[in-house]
């Protein structure tokens, strides 16, 4: 057994979900209100009996390992060594010692980082921290958004080091988890990961603090790069946001620490933001595992501009939904939210679509002046890189449309330059398909789960199914028909399979469970159905495949070979008309 299958033995998946939901027992199975998406009437099933959940309603489905990635926006080789943690599972091919020695290290910077919060707390509620507590709570934070951030100072007097030699941190330590006593004469942010763990720490320089010939530069210092924290991957206010984002179905992106602190005190607290680096690909993928909706919110300056629309094409390659708010009359959010804390909600209902606030934007700027020429074809140069990587066929469509009226030009113009316009190097070729019944896998599904409903309604071995993993399964399916203990051949055969098939075909069963409860009349027509259409569909793979043998042959001038091949055929057709 190997460690996944470890662990999904050890975590009952019921006991793991009730932790996050509220699970009402219905029948065998349990059912909640869909965490994935809205709803007002229970449409996820959670089966003790498979191990796996389904929603109905947004189809989400898979084993307590998707359910935790799903609910922490983790990767799947994070929630494995989480998990495995947890119940005691080694997840690494690497030796033991190996293993226990990293997490052990791990475990130590995150004790040295939640140690150096607390201290910078405490200093920033002291007489020492007065004057910094003093100017967020000017900047409009309330005592209660300082809190939820845990908010502290670093003094010109750093006591840190004392406190972490007291506790029994060594130098090489305190070096690895990136010196949090660095910090001086600044206001601290802690950065905290989706696991409530202090991953790194942002400092802001206090000005008012700083004695002559000391630096204010830079604004904000950064946790360099660490064995816990990347700043290509973390996101500042993600362990507050992430419950936040997936009740309203968005999250708001924007610059910096203070800005989530003001989205927090407006109310929003779904605003996340990078520390130290641009949006990079990989805090967009972390956050579509939350919702496709990302609402970039970034100062009304050029580089707030240019930072803004390189996030725009990263976000349409990875198949998101972006938008841009207009901060009008304020150079950034926190201005914003300190003079009038409803204007953030209206602007960030207002976001616009990237094309939309590019024209917004130029027209803004011209003003009641006319846009020329010049004003047209930049205009135009910005928004074809976005219109380029958008993933939507009607999408791209409709914006190219949408531009040629902006500017004034026929959409023909519009569309050449939109050819002419280079590829991007990374646009995905794996466009998002809406999702389509896989008939294949529902059918493969019913037979290894449904022994006894599948021989009563008739076993057809008929069926030639095109996936190959699929039609490899199923003729080991049918091979477990022909011994005396199918059912226990079918279960060991579901148990062997690779994971992602083997949720794939779980959740299908899911959906059957559902269906046999409400209807099993339905149920048993269903297959049928289905078995007839996949037979069908075998018999045009074998006419296929017949006429390209029996077109080669005749190119060849073999007649015998075609009229053999033409006889095999019609007895081929007449067996599968009299199935």
């Amino acid at each position: 057994m190997d460690h996944t299958e470890e662990i999904k033995k050890r975590i009952d998946i019921v006991d793991f979900i009730k932790a996050y939901l509220q699970l009402k027992k219905v029948g065998i199975n349990y059912s909640a209100l869909c965490p994935f998406h809205g709803e007002k009437a229970p449409s996820f099933m959670v089966s003790p009996e498979r191990q796996s959940f389904k929603c109905f309603g947004c189809n989400e489905s898979g084993d307590v390992i998707s359910f935790f990635m799903k609910m922490e926006g983790l990767e799947f080789s994070e929630a494995l060594r989480i998990l495995g943690e947890r119940v005691g599972v080694q997840v690494s091919f690497r030796p033991k010692e190996e293993v226990d020695r990293e997490k052990s290290r791990r475990d130590r910077i995150f004790k040295i980082n939640l140690l150096a919060a607390k201290y910078y707390k405490v200093v920033l509620h002291s007489k020492a921290g007065k004057k910094a507590l003093a100017y967020l709570e000017g900047r409009g934070l309330s005592l209660e958004t300082i809190e939820k951030l845990k908010l502290g100072y670093a003094s010109p007097v750093n006591e840190l080091e004392k406190y972490f030699k007291k506790y029994g941190f060594s130098y090489q330590e305190i070096a690895l988890a990136g010196h949090p006593e660095r910090f001086r004469y600044r206001i601290i942010f802690p950065i905290i990961g989706v696991l409530g763990q202090v991953v790194g720490f942002s400092g802001r320089i206090f000005e008012k603090e700083l004695p002559k010939g000391v630096s204010a530069h830079p604004k904000y210092l950064n946790t360099p790069e660490t064995p816990v924290f990347h700043k290509s991957k973390a996101l500042y206010g993600i362990n507050i946001a992430k419950d936040a984002i997936r009740s309203v179905k968005r999250v708001i992106v924007v610059e910096g620490q203070m800005d989530v602190a003001a989205a927090f005190e407006a109310g929003l607290y779904e605003a996340v933001a990078t520390s130290g680096t641009a949006v990079t690909r990989e805090h967009l993928k972390a956050l579509s595992r939350y919702t496709p909706n990302i609402i970039f919110a970034f100062d009304e300056d050029e580089a707030g501009e240019k930072a803004a629309k390189a996030a725009v094409e990263l976000a349409y390659e990875e198949a998101l939904e972006p938008r841009l708010t207009i901060l009008s009359g304020y150079k950034d959010i926190g201005e914003m939210v300190e003079k009038n804390k409803k204007a953030l909600a209206k602007a960030v209902d207002g976001a616009l679509p990237p094309v939309e606030w590019l024209v917004e934007r130029t027209q803004r700027k011209l003003a009641a002046h006319k846009m020329e020429a010049t004003d047209k074809k930049i205009l135009v140069r910005e928004a074809l890189p976005m219109i380029k990587r958008m993933q939507d066929e009607i999408e791209r469509a409709h914006y190219v449309e949408y531009l040629s009226a902006a500017v004034g030009v026929p959409r023909i113009s519009v569309e050449k330059a939109l050819e002419e316009a280079k590829a991007p190097a990374s646009l995905k070729s794996d466009q998002k398909q809406s999702a389509k019944p896989d008939f294949e896998a529902d059918y493969l599904s019913f037979v290894i789960n449904f022994p006894g409903a599948a021989e009563k309604l008739g076993l057809s071995r008929k069926v030639k199914l095109k996936n190959p993993d699929y039609k490899k399964i199923y003729e080991a399916a049918l091979a477990c028909y022909d011994k005396s203990k199918a059912k226990e051949c079918l279960l060991g055969l579901l148990g062997g399979l690779p994971r992602g098939m083997k949720e794939k075909i779980t959740s299908s069963a899911l959906v059957w469970d559902q269906r046999f409860a409400e209807n099993p009349q339905a149920v048993e027509i269903e297959f049928v159905a289905i078995k007839r259409r996949l037979e069908s569909d075998s018999l045009e793979l074998t006419k296929e495949s017949f006429a390209s043998r029996i077109a080669e042959a005749e190119s060849t001038g073999d007649l015998d070979k075609v009229k053999e091949l033409l006889k095999e055929l019609q007895e081929k057709l007449k067996s599968g008309a009299d199935g």
